[in-house]
C-alpha cells in the first residue's frame, strides 16, 4: 500500500551539533586555502630575492676621484650599495641587472613617490621646490654617509680626494651621480610629457633615473650634506619657448673662511649629457652660459639666465 503524507515520517529535526560541525568545517576550509596562499607568495618572495641576489652580481666601486674621460675602469674600495646606506646594489663590470631585479628596485614601497600636483606659475615656484628638495635630503644622515663614502676613500696611504680640496670633492660627488657603473648614479631620463617632476634624492637613488632637475636634486643634496654651498643655474635655451634647463654651479672657494675677500671660483656642474658611458665632465656648461650671465645677452645657446641661492 503506498504512503500517503499522513504515513510519512515526520522531518528530522536540524541538530545545533550538526550545524557547528559544518561551520567547522568550512572555517577548517578557508584557513587551509590562507595557510597555502601565504606559502606560495613566500616561496614567489624567496624566488624573487634569489633573482635579486644573481642579478646583482659581485659589485662595483663608486669613483671617489676625478675619473679621466677614458678611463672605463673603477678599482679599490667596496661597493657603496653593499654598505648599507639604503640605495640600490650595482652589477659588476660586464654584467647585465635583470629586468626583475631592475623592477623590484623601482616598484618598492620605499621607491615610489606619492605624487601631488600643484601648480607652478613662475619660475620661482620650481625652483623653491628644488630648493626644498635639496635642502631637506642634505639633512639625512644616510645622504650624508653616502657623500662621505664617495669622498673618504682611500688610495693608497693617501685619499683619493684630498681634505680641503673643494673642487675635487665636487667633481667626484659629480662623477658618482652621472657614471652608470656607480650605485648613486642617475640616468637621464625625461618627465611626464605634461607635468614637471620632482623628488627626493632618496626617491631618486632608488630608481636609478630623472632629468636635469632630478640630477640636481641628486648632486645638491650631496654636496650640501658636507658643506658646500651650490647655486641653482636656469637658463631658457636657444629655441626654447621659455625657462628650459637648469643646472649647478658649486663655489669652491670662500665658503669655508679661506680665501675671504677673494672673487669666488665656481665649478659648474651639469649632469644631463650623458651618453653610454661617457659624459660631459664637471666644469662643463651650454655654451654661452658665462657670457650671458656677465652682460645679460643672449650668447651661444644661452637666450637668457638667472643665479638662485639654496642655502642661506
Amino acid at each position: 500500500m503506498a504512503s500517503t503524507a499522513l504515513d510519512a515520517p515526520p522531518p528530522e529535526e536540524p541538530s545545533p551539533w550538526k550545524a557547528l560541525l559544518l561551520l567547522g568545517g568550512g572555517i577548517l576550509a578557508l584557513w587551509s586555502a590562507h595557510s597555502e596562499w601565504r606559502r606560495f607568495t613566500a616561496r614567489r618572495a624567496q624566488l624573487a630575492a634569489l633573482a635579486i641576489k644573481r642579478a646583482r652580481g659581485p659589485g662595483t666601486t663608486v669613483p671617489g676621484r676625478v675619473l679621466s674621460r677614458e678611463d672605463v675602469s673603477i678599482s679599490g674600495g667596496a661597493p657603496l650599495g653593499a654598505s648599507g646606506l639604503g640605495y640600490r646594489s650595482h652589477p659588476g663590470a660586464g654584467q647585465e641587472e635583470s629586468l626583475t631585479a631592475a623592477l623590484t628596485r623601482t616598484l618598492s614601497s620605499d621607491a615610489l613617490p606619492k605624487w601631488k600636483f600643484v601648480t607652478a606659475r613662475t619660475v620661482e615656484d620650481r625652483e623653491r621646490m628644488v630648493r626644498e628638495f635639496i635642502r631637506e635630503g642634505s639633512r639625512d644622515p644616510k645622504v650624508r654617509a653616502a657623500a662621505l663614502a664617495v669622498v673618504s676613500r682611500k688610495c693608497g696611504p693617501q685619499y683619493c680626494v684630498g681634505p680641503k680640496d673643494y673642487k675635487a670633492e665636487a667633481d667626484a660627488i659629480f662623477d658618482a651621480v652621472v657614471d652608470p657603473r656607480s650605485p648613486l648614479s642617475v640616468r637621464y631620463t625625461l618627465d611626464h610629457p605634461e607635468h614637471d617632476m620632482y623628488q627626493s634624492v632618496q626617491k631618486t637613488m632608488k630608481q636609478g633615473a630623472g632629468d636635469c632637475a632630478q640630477i640636481v636634486i641628486a648632486i645638491g643634496s650631496y654636496l650640501g650634506a658636507i658643506g658646500h654651498r651650490p647655486e641653482m643655474v636656469v637658463i631658457q635655451a636657444k629655441g626654447a619657448p621659455d625657462w628650459s634647463h637648469i643646472f649647478l654651479r658649486d663655489p669652491i672657494t670662500g665658503f669655508d673662511g679661506l680665501n675671504a675677500g677673494e672673487k669666488p671660483q665656481y665649478r659648474y656642474l651639469d649632469g644631463s649629457l650623458q651618453e653610454g658611458i661617457r659624459w660631459q665632465p664637471a666644469g662643463w656648461t651650454p655654451p654661452g652660459t658665462e657670457e650671458c650671465l656677465a652682460t645679460g645677452k643672449p650668447s651661444g645657446v644661452v637666450q637668457k639666465i638667472r643665479v638662485s641661492p639654496i642655502f642661506n
